[in-house]
């Protein structure tokens, strides 16, 4: 009982001086150079109040990176300005509060309007340091055929930490103009035909869609600790705890098997 409670302390005291050090580095942390000639566009969708408070520091160490052309923050909350959380003066982060509720899907289509070559969507609970985005986005440009992620699940067991091949990537995704494109048509299919509902896969999957754009398995990749907001697993915050959440993930799939998405075997996903 006490090492288990010990073990407890010490997990919660690493993420509390792990968080400390992101807050500190996105206000006082060194700039991040590459050699890449590439750039990313990255777009982090919100929701929820809770998490709102993550949108600065998060922005702000992505800022670091120099190989960061754009930052689009979409608040996909209607009833609050995202305004009110960040105070970044800076040409390449364009905010955008939405007049409807919007799912974290609808990511995508805001990036169907930019002329990027590569494109990272990151969730809102999701606290990464520049280095962690920066290791990310070296392994999309070496390999960018699939996309490329930190977490994912292969065979229904959830990863992160690893260098691997997985079905589905989770919470991050680094991929192509190419890989944007494919999504969008699948999409369109999907909706088009009536295999699947835009809710369902706005609010719920398209993790499962963008994962099949590649010309095979996505990968991911160990950039070390992953820090997440305290939110990350709350019920009435994190979708994954919805009651909808299987059945519409479930209607995504088969709408996915029923097209043929890809090359991959058969079950991928």
């Amino acid at each position: 009982m006490i090492i288990k409670k010990l073990k407890k302390w010490y997990r919660k005291t690493e993420r509390n001086v792990i968080h400390l050090a992101w807050l500190l580095n996105a206000r006082f942390g060194p700039k991040l150079s590459t050699d890449l000639t590439e750039k990313a566009t990255i777009i982090i969708p919100s929701y929820s109040l809770e998490r709102m408070k993550n949108i600065e520091p998060l922005t702000r160490n992505l800022l670091k990176c120099a190989f960061v052309e754009k930052i689009i923050l979409s608040n996909n909350n209607p009833q609050v300005s995202i305004d009110q959380y960040v105070k970044i003066e800076d040409p390449r982060v364009k905010i955008i509060n939405q007049t409807v509720r919007h799912g974290c899907a609808y990511r995508w289509e805001l990036t169907g309007l930019e002329n990027a070559e590569f494109l990272i969507g990151i969730d809102d609970d999701l606290l990464l340091f520049p280095k962690q985005i920066g290791y990310l986005f070296k392994r999309l440009v070496e390999k960018p055929e699939v996309p490329h992620g930190l977490i994912g699940t292969f065979d229904s067991n959830y990863y992160l930490n690893r260098e691997m091949e997985v079905d589905v990537i989770h919470e991050i995704y680094a991929i192509s103009q190419t890989h944007l494109r494919r999504y969008l048509e699948l999409y369109e299919e999907i909706t088009t035909r009536g295999l699947a509902s835009v809710e369902s896969i706005e609010f719920w999957s398209d993790d499962l869609i963008i994962s099949r754009t590649g010309t095979g398995r996505p990968n991911i990749h160990d950039a070390g600790y992953i820090l997440r907001c305290k939110t990350a697993v709350k019920s009435g915050v994190a979708l994954f705890q919805d009651e909808e959440f299987k059945p519409r993930r479930d209607e995504v799939r088969s709408a996915l098997d029923t097209i043929g998405s890809s090359n991959a075997p058969d079950n991928w996903g």
